[in-house]
């Protein structure tokens, strides 16, 4: 399969999934996101691209990143792990 297929792919899945998800780098900024994770956080889409949790979600950030980094330190998912709390609006 090829690059551009598999990106295709994915951005399909991260559409059309019932549950909020989305990919961060190793600065906790948003690489990608899908609707139902930016309905959680009170912005759109756009709003999250390229931002860190720390700006998009402040008063959470602190326990995302203490659950995420150590699955980044693995280089493993974790996908048995489900990730939950309430989110303020900003």
């Amino acid at each position: 399969m090829s690059l551009a297929l598999e990106n295709k792919v994915l951005e399909q899945v991260f559409r059309l999934a019932p549950i909020p998800l989305c990919v961060l780098d190793r600065q906790f900024r948003y690489l990608l996101i899908n609707e139902r994770m930016a309905e959680v956080n009170g912005r759109p889409v756009a709003e999250h691209l390229g931002h860190t949790v720390d700006e998009i979600v402040p008063t959470f950030a602190e326990k995302i990143k203490a659950e995420v980094r150590p699955v980044m330190e693995r280089g493993q998912p974790e996908p048995d792990h489900l990730f939950s709390g309430p989110i303020p609006k900003n």
